[in-house]
């Protein structure tokens, strides 16, 4: 049986170290994201996502999971401001590389907050 691994972030440039584990690492990162538009805001687009690096067999940077959350413009005149919110699951398999352990990291990308959660083993 494989050891389980785990971890989560909540900052903008947060990381999830997975330790080398002698072979293919097979998890889920979920990945939860809002956008909020206020009174008097354009439109406004965020593409949150979840990058891989240090891995054997994916290039540095691979998004390894990804959300685009949209909002309308909100008028002067309205009573209350827009919230885009998203939520998704991707199945990962990747192949940590001795030395420097592999690391996921979560980008906001114009989203007002976000995390991500990795499960695996």
């Amino acid at each position: 049986m494989t050891n389980p691994i785990g971890g989560s972030a909540e900052t903008d440039g947060g990381t999830i170290t997975v330790p080398y584990a002698y072979g293919l690492v097979d998890g889920m990162v979920s990945l939860s994201a809002t956008l909020t538009g206020l009174i008097g805001d354009s439109s406004k687009t965020a593409n949150p996502y979840v990058s891989i690096t240090n891995d054997a067999s994916l290039t540095d940077g691979t998004r390894v999971a990804e959300l685009s959350l949209n909002t309308p413009a909100v008028g002067l005149l309205s009573l209350l401001g827009e919230v885009a919110t998203a939520n998704t699951d991707h199945e990962v398999h990747f192949n940590p590389k001795s030395g420097p352990t592999t690391t996921l990291t979560l980008h906001f990308n114009g989203a007002t907050t976000a995390s991500a959660v990795f499960s695996g083993g």
